[in-house]
């Protein structure tokens, strides 16, 4: 079993669901100037991730042609230690660890030249305190000035108008902006102590950057760098496009304006850089002894502007039949769904027709419930009908389909040249829409004590292996789960602890998939009892059965901990002066903590974890003056990552540990001076 503590960013104190929180430049050196630099001018490397032994890169990197600056990890509180970096030579002010605004600074000073205010920032303060020590080098921009983030632009989001929320909020860099004139688009950042890899990608949308589970958000552009013009927004969307024409003898005018404009469409989804397909159906009326056939295929699936072109050109040759008033619509459609659609892309049909259709079709007995389903069933595909002629019947008719199925219509009823340009307009939605995504969330359990861990699962549908979710506790976002990645079946999951004991309401919120829109989940609520200890001075403690204990940073044990059958215990930080001993316990979890006199853990029924920095819940590693023993627990043992002045025994423990650990044991990176027994 692993463990990873739920954190808002806020200064060295526990707040609601969180214990310690430290996510700024809040410590002084022994200096007080700020540093000026020269500005990068070549390709510059932005600093290296050496600050501590341990101390590895993240992944991800912000680069252009000057600078090249690493994220840098361990992420503190997923087992990164919270020791002392500098975000630079000569800096006033380091963080506990490598902070999200030690990336930012670190990236200023090598980007730009320019040292860090010598005052306590929080990730959401970045751009004011900047923008206020440098008026002539930055311009502060936002959502509401319609203007998007560029390269290179330092990003603060905050829970609060005033960003300054005491949670600390968040800061990043812009690694790449592709957003269009009509603020629609994605943008890239580049963090630290936030997405597991320090990198994700954001949807944006009227201007706003979505999905980060912040309310507020603004950046500072350097003054010299210019905007960049807007991008297509839509580059690399992949469209799968089928169009259903009624082509009935009443449709000669409208299927000539759709004609005409056929190259129109098509240099519109070029110009758009989509990935794009089309297909061809065409349908006419089957029913009540109508001679003509329902629908056809006249184009499968296709790239080739000259089969695309061909392919609506000889609609105007097959321009005949249509028996009583109502065609079959619903048959059109239908056969446009059956398409052979790829996964993962955006999916519509286009239909047009001056006609109602049969509800129920007579000889295939489609509905609209039917079609509403089967649009559902392809991942789904919108329906976007074209209005034209002047049938009440048939627009609301039309209205229906593209209400049951999420698309749109347009209005062509004015006139009948109007029809191509209707379809010009439908695919500029579409290209400029996301797909409508739905984000679920579920907990593994209600009810838990604090220091206690708990999962949460997001699940995205449409199935999607891209994006990331971040989850929120009553609207805060939840340090240790921003940014999980979603992997291939659509879920992403945050493995955290609470604690303060009160009720939460915990949310996701999915972001980052070009091709759909960004979500909100449900609402779990989850109760929190008790309340951890947090930097005070304890006696010997005894955790009685069915009872726990959650000892928390900076506290002091002056004695030993005995946990008796079906307890459980929680230490976290914390320096224990006596011996640990838990018997039958029910969960027994003790990361970055000091004891002075070992620890026996025997017959635990719940997971045990003694350090373990790399699992499901991070937990680091402890500094152990005494032996550790740890034998017949049936869960899962973790020991690791320990410094131990005695021996490690491991003996006759069972079970299965969680992803992405395996087996029954896991005790990887120990110091042991004395001897280990495994078996």
């Amino acid at each position: 079993m692993h463990f990873s503590r739920t954190i808002l960013r806020r200064k060295w104190s526990w707040q609601n669901a969180t214990p310690l929180v430290l996510s700024a430049a809040l410590f002084v050196a022994p200096f007080t100037s700020v540093i000026i630099a020269t500005p990068a001018n070549a390709a510059t490397q932005g600093g290296t991730c050496n600050a501590f032994a341990g101390a590895v890169p993240l992944g991800a990197k912000y680069s252009d042609a000057t600078v090249t600056v690493p994220t840098c990890g361990p992420r503190p509180y997923y087992g990164g230690p919270l020791k002392r970096v500098y975000p630079y030579p000569g800096a006033p002010r380091f963080t506990p660890g490598y902070q999200c605004v030690e990336f930012s600074e670190r990236f200023i000073y090598h980007k730009f030249g320019l040292g860090a205010p010598n005052t306590s920032t929080n990730g959401d303060q970045i751009v004011d305190h900047y923008a206020g020590l440098y008026p002539s080098k930055f311009v502060v921009e936002d959502a509401s000035h319609k203007v998007a983030p560029a390269q290179g632009d330092v990003l603060s989001f905050s829970t609060s108008p005033t960003f300054s929320s005491g949670t600390g909020g968040h800061t990043a860099v812009v690694q790449t902006s592709n957003v269009n004139a009509a603020g629609a688009g994605t943008v890239t950042i580049i963090e630290e102590n936030a997405s597991p890899t320090g990198t994700r990608t954001l949807t944006v949308q009227g201007w706003k950057i979505q999905g980060t589970g912040y309310t507020y958000i603004k950046w500072l552009h350097y003054k010299n760098a210019p905007l960049p013009p807007p991008g297509p927004g839509t580059t690399g969307r992949a469209l799968d496009l089928v169009f259903a024409i009624d082509t009935t003898g009443s449709m000669s005018p409208y299927i000539s304006s759709v004609v005409k404009a056929t190259s129109t469409i098509v240099d519109l989804l070029d110009a758009a850089h989509a990935d794009y397909r089309i297909g061809l159906v065409d349908y006419k009326d089957t029913d009540y002894g109508c001679p003509n056939y329902d629908a056809i295929t006249d184009l499968g699936f296709s790239t080739s502007r000259t089969a695309i072109e061909s392919a609506l050109s000889n609609l105007e040759s097959k321009i005949y039949g249509g028996c009583d008033i109502p065609e079959d619509v619903y048959s059109g459609i239908s056969r446009a769904l059956g398409f052979p659609w790829r996964s993962g892309v955006t999916k519509a049909v286009i239909f047009m027709g001056d006609a109602p259709g049969h509800d129920p079709e007579p000889h295939s007995g489609l509905t609209l419930s039917s079609i509403k389903a089967q649009a559902a069933a392809v991942d789904p595909a919108q329906a976007y009908a074209i209005l034209v002629g002047s049938d009440p019947d048939a627009h609301q008719f039309d209205q229906a389909i593209a209400d049951a199925t999420g698309g749109q219509t347009f209005d062509a009823t004015s006139d009948p040249s109007m029809a191509g340009t209707a379809f010009v307009n439908a695919i500029q939605t579409i290209l400029s829409s996301l797909q409508p995504s739905t984000t679920t969330l579920t907990a593994s359990t209600n009810t838990l004590a604090a220091g206690a861990p708990v999962q949460f699962r997001a699940t995205v549908s449409p199935g999607s292996d891209s994006g990331s979710v971040t989850f929120l506790a009553n609207g805060e976002p939840l340090l240790t789960c921003q940014g999980e990645p979603v992997d291939t079946t659509g879920t992403a999951t945050c493995n955290t602890t609470f604690a303060t004991g009160g009720t939460y309401d915990i949310e996701a919120v999915y972001s980052g998939n070009d091709n759909e829109a960004s979500s909100a989940s449900n609402t779990v609520s989850l109760a929190v009892t008790g309340a951890c200890s947090m930097g005070k001075e304890l006696g010997q403690l005894v955790v009685p059965a069915g009872g726990s204990a959650c000892i928390g940073p900076d506290s002091v044990v002056n004695g030993g901990i005995s946990v008796t059958k079906g307890g459980a215990l929680y230490v976290f930080d914390a320096t224990i002066h006596g011996h640990v001993a838990a018997k039958s316990a029910s969960a027994v979890l003790v990361c970055g903590a000091t004891s002075n006199g070992g620890l026996d853990i025997s017959g635990s029924t719940g997971g045990v974890a003694i350090g373990d920095v790399d699992g499901q819940l991070p937990c680091r590693g402890n500094t152990i003056n005494g032996t550790i023993s740890v034998t017949d627990n049936t869960a899962g043992v973790a020991v690791s990552d320990n410094v131990i002045s005695g021996a490690l025994i491991l003996v006759d423990n069972s079970g299965t540990l969680p992803p992405p650990d395996s087996g029954s044991v896991d005790a990887q990176n120990n110091q042991v001076k004395g001897p280990t027994t495994i078996r």
